[in-house]
C-alpha cells in the first residue's frame, strides 16, 4: 500500500508547496512538529526545556509538507485497514447467517421427519386398538361357540 500511496504523497507536498496560501500552512505545521519534537526529546534526555530556536522557513517547509506526506500514507494505510475489517466482519455475518440458515434448514428436515414419525406412531397405536378389538370380538365369538358346543354336547350324550 505504501507502494502505491508514496507517488501520490509526492505529488501532493510538491503540489501543496508551490502556493503561498499552502506554503504559509506549511511552515506553520513544520515548526509546530520541530518545537513538539524537539521538546519530547530534550525531555526524554531529562533536561529543562529553556527555548527551542525556529527553524528557517524553507525547512521548515520541508518538514511540513513531510508531515503532509506522511499523513497522506498514513490514513490511506488506516483507511485500507478499516476497509479489510469491514469486509472481514462482513464475510463473518455471511457466514454465520449460512450456519444460521443451515441450522434453521436442518430444524425444519426434524421437525418434519418427527411429525412422519408422530404420525406412524398415531397409525400403529390406532391399529393396534383395532387390533385389541378384534382380538376382543374373536374371544367372545369363540367364549360363545365353546359354551354353545358345551350345551349341545348335553343333549347328545
Amino acid at each position: 500500500m505504501r507502494t502505491l500511496a508514496k507517488p501520490v504523497s509526492k505529488k501532493i507536498k510538491n503540489e501543496c508547496s508551490q502556493y503561498p496560501t499552502t506554503q504559509n500552512l506549511l511552515i506553520r505545521v513544520g515548526q509546530t512538529t520541530h518545537r513538539v519534537t524537539s521538546r519530547l526529546k530534550i525531555w526524554s534526555a531529562g533536561y529543562k526545556v529553556r527555548s527551542i530556536a525556529p527553524l528557517s522557513p524553507d525547512e521548515a517547509l520541508l518538514e511540513g509538507a513531510e508531515i503532509l506526506g506522511e499523513s497522506f500514507i498514513f490514513f490511506v494505510a488506516g483507511g485500507v485497514a478499516v476497509l479489510d475489517y469491514s469486509l472481514s466482519k462482513q464475510k463473518e455475518r455471511e457466514r454465520v447467517a449460512q450456519e444460521s440458515r443451515q441450522v434453521d434448514m436442518y430444524r425444519e428436515q426434524i421437525q418434519a421427519a418427527l411429525k412422519s414419525i408422530d404420525a406412524k406412531c398415531s397409525s400403529l397405536e390406532h391399529t393396534v386398538q383395532q387390533q385389541r378389538q378384534s382380538i376382543i370380538t374373536l374371544e367372545e365369538k369363540i367364549s360363545t361357540q365353546e359354551k354353545e358346543k358345551f350345551s349341545f354336547s348335553k343333549f347328545f350324550k
